[in-house]
């Protein structure tokens, strides 16, 4: 990359917040996301562990006219903000935010064993886990928080763990992907019901675009299409 050709770029991204009953009877966990109360775009991914769901959002930032224009997208600075979580979530013990910025759409297969190995993390060889095929050269940046409840202040989460991973990896794709979600664990046991209140978010992405020498930019293009007709099939 020539940095006396490069250009500065702030990138913005929101998602609404997100609200949702959940309840268990028979052995069959049930959610079912607030269509008036909740913003557009959110849905249930089923999970493998029985105490467990999976609220993801999957948006884009559009990149398509530098694409157009043969210019790759470098990202230098990732800042995801959120307010404080409300007050009264129901039979909630802890629950797992995760953010992510890829260069594909995460599949639901993938996000279905978040539980078990969060993308851009390679699982053991003979691992049942699928999540392992988003790998981490796709993972341009990600970042993780548990929330767990506060003794002190009942009714109220705090933060017992927090990370961030990634490659940083340029693109040339028209889109990088924002994937959002939580991933709750309920109260436990044979019958409960309860309730989630997911925050709004908001994603400012600080970028550089540049061109490439011509064989880079074609074998990034092509790397692109490799994964898109991977993740399609």
């Amino acid at each position: 990359m020539n940095l006396t050709d490069a250009t500065l770029h702030q990138l913005y991204k929101q998602i609404g917040k997100v609200e949702a009953a959940f309840a268990k009877a028979a052995s069959v966990l049930t959610v079912v996301i607030d269509p008036l109360t909740s913003a557009e775009g959110w849905e249930e991914i089923p999970q493998v562990t029985g105490d467990m769901f999976c609220l993801a959002n999957r948006s884009y930032i559009d990149l398509e006219g530098w694409a157009r224009d043969d210019l790759t997208t470098f990202v230098k600075g990732v800042d995801v903000q959120t307010p404080p979580y409300v007050l009264g979530m129901g039979n909630v013990v802890v629950f797992h935010e995760f953010d992510l910025l890829t260069t594909r759409r995460i599949s639901d297969s993938e996000l279905a064993n978040i539980a078990n190995l969060p993308p851009g993390w390679l699982s053991s060889p003979n691992s049942t886990s699928t999540s392992q095929t988003l790998d981490l050269m796709q993972v341009v940046y990600g970042q993780y928080r548990t929330q767990a409840n506060n003794a002190n202040i009942p009714g109220t989460f705090i933060t017992v763990d927090r990370g961030t991973f990634g490659s940083g990896n340029p693109s040339s794709a028209s889109k990088l992907y924002w994937t959002k979600l939580y991933l709750v664990a309920a109260v436990g046991g044979a019958t409960y019901n309860g309730d989630f209140k997911g925050v709004p978010t908001n994603l400012v992405v600080q970028a550089v675009t540049d061109k490439e020498s011509e064989y880079v930019y074609l074998e990034r293009q092509r790397r692109s299409y490799v994964l898109q007709e991977t993740i399609d099939a």
